[in-house]
């Protein structure tokens, strides 16, 4: 093992990039006074920052890369924002701002954990409108149009795309006991 971190902060969520030479992380310190995407290179252990973060006391950023690898999404909070929300940034410009993605005013939900199709043109997200109700939508990232593939009370704990494209593999919390499910996109079938 290779240690490639050495300060106190807590890490998470931590992906590679498409050329396999970085990993993509979020990093926040302990008493929660901040928060930053970060980028390390993995031989150099050279880390830059690339966005804040500042979110919620008690979550970690999620962090995800888009299947052509130019496109990271986090979680995160805007200076004018009064929710979290996840955010885009073009990592093929130099000093990219950060684009909000999910909605901003009068929401009557929170954009959590989320994961990019293999073709580039959907977001599955989980949005919670309550604490223990989170469903899966998909959302077409050209207009933000969404469609709901779950329906009822549940904490999702993280979700992934399927290589066929064709379902999404998530697990929920119920009970105090987890699960893993896999949703078609098509069908909505949920097994």
């Amino acid at each position: 093992p290779k240690q490639l971190t050495f300060n106190e902060d807590r890490k998470a969520s931590p992906l590679w990039s498409k050329d396999s030479q970085s990993l993509f992380f979020s990093s926040r310190d302990r008493a929660r006074t901040y928060c930053h995407i970060i980028r390390l290179n993995i031989i150099t252990t050279e880390q830059k920052i690339l966005a804040n973060c500042s979110i919620r006391v008690r979550a970690n950023a999620e962090v995800a890369l888009s299947h052509d690898g130019n496109t990271l999404a986090f979680t995160g909070k805007g200076k004018n924002t009064t929710i979290p929300g996840i955010y885009f940034l073009d990592l093929t410009l130099d000093n990219a701002t950060p684009k909000r993605f999910s909605c901003n005013d009068n929401c009557k939900y929170q954009d959590r954990n989320f994961a990019f199709s293999p073709d580039g043109k959907s977001l599955a997200v989980t949005r919670r409108v309550e604490k223990l109700v989170e469903n899966i939508f998909l959302v077409n990232i050209a207009d933000k149009t969404s469609r709901q593939l779950t329906f009822g009370p549940s904490d999702i704990k993280g979700l992934i795309w399927h290589k066929d494209g064709d379902n999404i593999i998530y697990s929920s919390a119920n009970s105090g006991g987890r699960k893993g499910y896999i949703v078609n996109i098509h069908s909505g079938d949920i097994t």
